[in-house]
């Protein structure tokens, strides 16, 4: 299928992040020069990628969505071609009347790399495209779980494309990693929720969201409600935890345990 992209981007991006990973643990353990080593690697891969699979200015291998995303989310594009690389990743998504062009690698990276570019409403349509192929499209053929895959010939209780579940929890309701979760990490403090993002994507789309996600703390609560013209955030963070709240309109907040609610103004888009 012309939507695939190559296996080489594929590999190639989850080859380069294992070195990241593995330089990363080289460097907790003192294995200074193990850890210089991989980061090398990673930096020639990275290096590679663009040089071979970069086809025009922030357009990677068939500049399709998962392609895309996938070059976005690793953090393979350089800085000068970040906005271009994120236009084509839209345009993507556009080319296709919002629905879904991708398997399982390219669900878990293409949501997380439009919400980036600040554009999490088109990967909200994405999920409820009344389409096929769409999560939502599994919910109007009856599915009461998630699918192997977007047919009905396989698994109907799997959770291969359960990521999307994950994405609402960090980008809609703003529950996220300082770092955003995504890498190993040798600073104590951000461990297992003890310092919370909250960070909520207010998309046009919807004007309420809710959601806990029970931390070793306690429960990290997020409740936003559009309220005439204005946006109404409830939060709670657990014991023993500290939160820093990122809202639009607003200077970033340190926030210690305990109830809070702040109201602003609600995005004219």
């Amino acid at each position: 299928s012309k939507a695939m992209p190559s296996t080489l981007l594929t590999s190639s991006c989850y080859y380069m992040q294992a070195q990241e990973i593995a330089s990363k643990i080289a460097e907790i353990k003192g294995l200074k020069d193990d850890a210089a080593r991989f980061a090398a690697g990673a930096a020639k891969t990275k290096a590679a990628i663009n040089s071979r699979l970069m086809k025009a200015p922030g357009v990677y291998d068939n500049g399709g969505q998962t392609a895309q995303g996938m070059a976005l989310s690793f953090g393979v594009v350089p800085e000068e071609h970040l906005a271009a690389a994120r236009k084509r990743l839209v345009e993507a998504f556009a080319a296709t009347g919002g629905r879904t062009q991708m398997g399982v690698l390219g669900m878990k990276y293409s949501l997380r790399a439009l919400s980036e570019a600040g554009r999490s409403d088109v990967a909200y349509a994405m999920i409820v495209h009344p389409g096929s192929p769409s999560p939502a499209d599994w919910a109007r053929k009856g599915g009461t779980a998630l699918w192997e895959d977007w047919e009905a010939g396989a698994s109907r209780n799997h959770i291969m494309f359960g990521d999307f579940a994950c994405w609402a929890y960090q980008r809609l309701a703003g529950i996220r990693l300082p770092d955003g979760g995504s890498a190993a990490t040798p600073d104590p403090p951000v461990r297992a929720f003890r310092e919370v993002l909250i960070a909520p994507d207010f998309i046009p789309q919807l004007n309420y969201v809710s959601a806990e996600v029970m931390s070793m703390y306690g429960r990290i609560s997020v409740k936003w409600r559009r309220e005439a013209g204005k946006v109404r955030v409830d939060v709670v963070v657990p014991p023993n935890s500290t939160a820093r709240l990122r809202l639009p309109g607003m200077p970033e907040r340190k926030l210690g345990a305990g109830p809070y609610s702040v109201t602003v103004d609600s995005p004219s888009s």
